[in-house]
């Protein structure tokens, strides 16, 4: 009778002629992106198996574009603060001053001559 060792260095062997006979051996101490090459690459896989291993070396292979975001923790009104302060470096802003617009009491009071004075000020509800 054989051994646990016989069998697994038997079972080895046929595996390893297995592979040699069957071309996977060939990638066996590359990277697993060439063996994922090899599969989609060979006519004999079933074209299931083809096209899942083609789109992950197509991840690998191909440049992508992402955006990154870069997070602070500081509070809302410090953020504004320094946006505030960054614009007012900027060249050619007009700067508006703030100004209040007065009337006089006699603009504010309707004329007497108008339909809505009736004499005084009525109220309408």
């Amino acid at each position: 009778m054989k051994t646990v060792e016989e069998k697994i260095a038997a079972q080895q062997a046929e595996c390893d002629e297995y592979n040699r006979v069957n071309g996977v051996g060939q990638y066996a101490l590359t990277n697993e992106l060439e063996f994922l090459d090899s599969v989609w690459r060979n006519d004999e896989v079933p074209l299931r198996l083809r096209v899942m291993c083609a789109s992950e070396v197509a991840r690998y292979r191909n440049a992508t574009m992402r955006a990154t975001a870069q997070v602070t923790r500081n509070d809302m009104a410090s953020e504004l603060e320094k946006a505030r302060l960054r614009a007012a470096t900027v060249a050619n802003v007009i700067r508006m001053k703030p100004r209040a617009i007065e009337h006089a009491a006699s603009e504010l009071r309707p004329a007497p001559s108008s339909a809505e004075n009736n004499g005084g000020f009525r109220r309408r509800f």
